[in-house]
C-alpha cells in the first residue's frame, strides 16, 4: 500500500551559536537519523532561503522531504507553509519534530490535532497553515530548575548528565521516523497519541 509523500520537518534555529542546543533538537534528530542511516542528502534552500530542504528518496514508489527551517523558531510556519505548497502538499502529510519544556528529558510523545502547548514554532506552524490535522513528535527537555527562565534554558546545551539521555532520545526519534515513513495509512493513525520512553 502507498503512501503520499511526507514533510518530515526538524525546527530549531540557524547558526552555529544555536547548534546542539536544547531549542534545535528537531535540526539534532534529523541530523541523527540521516547519520545512522549512511545516507549523505544535498540540502537546498528551496524554494527560498526561508528553508533548507533534502530530498529523501528512500521509500518505493515516493520521495519524502526533510525541512529545517531557517527563519529562527518563532516564525516557523513561515517556512513550512511555504514548502508544504511549493511541492503540492497538505497538512496531513506532515511529520513535525520538536522539543517540549512539558515532558521529563527521555520521553518522545507523539500528538495530533493539538494545542502549541506554548510551543512558539509549533504554534506558529499552526497560525500559518490555520489547523493543526497534522503529526507532532515531541521531545522532552524538562523543565529549568530553580528560576532560571524558559527562554533561556532552551537556548543553552545540554549538560554533561544529560548528554547521554540526549543521544538515546535522538535514536529512537530516528527509528520512530523510519517507522512512520515504512507504514501504511492505518499503521501510520495507531502511532499518534502514543508515549515512548527512554
Amino acid at each position: 500500500m502507498t503512501t503520499l509523500p511526507l514533510l518530515i520537518v526538524g525546527l530549531g534555529n540557524p547558526g552555529r551559536k544555536y547548534e546542539n542546543t536544547r531549542h534545535n533538537l528537531g535540526f539534532m534528530v534529523l541530523d541523527k537519523w540521516l547519520k545512522e542511516l549512511g545516507l549523505s542528502v544535498t540540502w537546498k534552500s528551496e524554494p527560498s532561503p526561508k528553508s533548507l530542504v533534502a530530498k529523501l528518496p528512500l521509500q518505493p514508489g515516493r520521495t519524502d522531504l526533510a525541512l529545517k527551517p531557517q527563519t529562527f523558531m518563532n516564525n516557523s510556519g513561515d517556512s513550512v507553509a511555504e514548502v508544504l505548497h511549493y511541492f503540492k502538499m497538505t497538512p496531513a502529510q506532515l511529520l513535525v519534530i520538536h522539543d517540549d519544556l512539558d515532558l521529563p528529558l527521555g520521553t518522545l510523545r507523539t500528538s495530533a490535532n493539538s494545542s502549541g502547548g506554548g510551543h512558539q514554532g509549533v504554534q506558529s506552524i499552526i497560525d500559518a497553515l490555520s489547523t493543526n490535522v497534522w503529526l507532532r513528535l515531541r521531545l522532552g527537555i524538562s523543565r529549568p530548575a530553580g528560576e532560571q527562565p524558559p527562554e533561556d534554558y532552551v537556548l543553552k546545551l545540554f549538560n554533561p548528565n544529560e548528554q547521554a539521555v540526549c543521544e538515546k532520545v535522538l535514536t529512537a526519534a530516528g527509528k520512530f521516523i523510519s517507522l512512520y515513513r515504512q507504514s501504511p495509512n492505518a499503521k501510520q493513525l495507531e502511532l499518534r497519541n502514543q508515549t515512548f520512553k527512554i
